[in-house]
């Protein structure tokens, strides 16, 4: 659920300032940047594991998400498509970073009901 797949790339394309500086929140998690610690970024993007192998994968994320930009699940869509693996994202075009907080709001519910149905389907 709106998760950043790719440090690289979110550490190229951050997000809006005025809400986080991402920039620094990677150098702090990943002890650096992408040119001093290209191993750290790459174990910590999803993105970069991809393979016939991979489980069945369920992409939840909102357009309006200020904090990890839409376009992180987009790219790792179009990697599961590419390896063929069993997946689906649900692009939400109104949701914020965070819409499912409120389980009885319109995120929350839709959120939970494709949790549900997707579970459903790869679980038989």
């Amino acid at each position: 659920m709106y998760a950043p797949s790719d440090q690289v790339f979110g550490y190229q394309h951050p997000s809006n300032p005025r809400v986080l500086n991402s920039t620094l929140v990677l150098e702090s998690y990943l002890a650096g940047n992408p040119k001093t610690k290209p191993d750290a970024y790459r174990t910590a993007s999803p993105i970069n594991f991809v393979s016939r192998s991979t489980v069945p994968t369920l992409l939840i994320h909102g357009d309006k998400d200020e904090l990890v930009w839409v376009r992180q699940s987009e790219r790792l869509d179009a990697k599961l498509a590419a390896a063929h693996r069993p997946h689906f994202f649900l692009r939400l075009p109104w949701a914020t970073h965070g819409c499912d907080y409120n389980f009885n709001g319109p995120c929350g519910q839709i959120s939970t009901y494709a949790i549900e149905v997707f579970l459903g389907e790869v679980m038989r």
